[in-house]
């Protein structure tokens, strides 16, 4: 809400519906979405994020739930599942609350760059610094079946990878990961454009929708991320954590020596 007139700030609070929810809750189960398009907002208290079983994220006070929703973009479901670690409070604030001021002229241009961001993260043309619309800009909604990291891989493992992502948006100005962290996570770049900029390396690498970005430390094949990466402009990631990589590759071992060089013998299904 960065940029929002107070006054809608205040309208979404006092339109917001305050929510309890008791330890082991479940905000948010598999395959389901927030009812009407609902942003949920932590005041207090924790939550876990699972897919399939494994807890891939915690989320604390400030964090938002179902953002992609409440900004009316169009996403699958996924088989995410939230859950509290602690007593929450929550505010449930009303996709309608917003409606109506995107739709009230005396906010226009107070809201001008929230719609812009809508607009980059739905595909829209992403402008330069003088209007221009930039021509390398391109919005994948197939970044994972068209990632180069998976082009040797089979189509049946492939289909399995949008089941396992998280879809996670990120501002302008905003670190998707650092230099030298862990990489728990691979990104695919749906839209927007991410820039990659690493200490002792000159200049700097922008990449857009269809990059895969943090796969070589995801993969171990180095110890940690090799630069950071920054949202230049508003971008949608849909993010698969390394564990949900290493169970589905247990029953692909072709697929595993492809990414990983390595050998491995058969295992369990993905939904075993």
């Amino acid at each position: 809400f960065t940029g929002v007139p107070e006054a809608i700030l205040r309208r979404l609070e006092a339109e917001g519906s305050p929510m309890y929810f008791q330890t082991d809750s479940v905000l948010l189960g598999a395959g389901t979405f927030i009812d009407e398009g609902m942003l949920y907002f932590i005041l207090r208290g924790e939550v876990i994020i699972n897919i399939l079983g494994i807890t891939t994220r915690r989320l604390g006070v400030g964090a938002a739930i179902g953002v992609p929703k409440f900004l009316g973009l169009e996403c699958p479901a996924g088989q995410i599942e939230i859950i509290t670690t602690s007593p929450c409070d929550i505010l449930a604030l009303k996709r309608e609350t917003m409606a109506v001021a995107l739709d009230d002229e005396q906010y226009e241009d107070d809201l001008a760059p929230y719609k812009k961001g809508i607009s980059v993260l739905a595909g829209g043309e992403i402008l330069g610094a003088f209007g221009f619309a930039i021509a390398t800009a391109k919005y994948a909604p197939q970044c994972i079946e068209e990632s180069e990291v998976l082009r040797a891989c089979s189509e049946p493992f492939v289909a399995q990878i949008p089941l396992l992502v998280e879809e996670m948006l990120f501002w302008p100005g905003e670190k998707i990961y650092s230099q030298g962290e862990e990489g728990l996570f691979m990104y695919f770049v749906k839209a927007g454009r991410v820039r990659l900029e690493a200490v002792g390396r000159k200049g700097h690498e922008v990449v857009g929708g269809g990059a895969t970005i943090g796969d070589m430390a995801c993969l171990e094949q180095i110890t940690g991320h090799s630069e950071d990466a920054i949202a230049e402009t508003h971008v949608w990631v849909r993010a698969l954590h390394r564990r949900l990589l290493q169970r589905a590759l247990k029953s692909f071992p072709e697929e595993e020596r492809r990414l990983m060089g390595s050998k491995a013998g058969g295992g369990p299904g993905l939904f075993d």
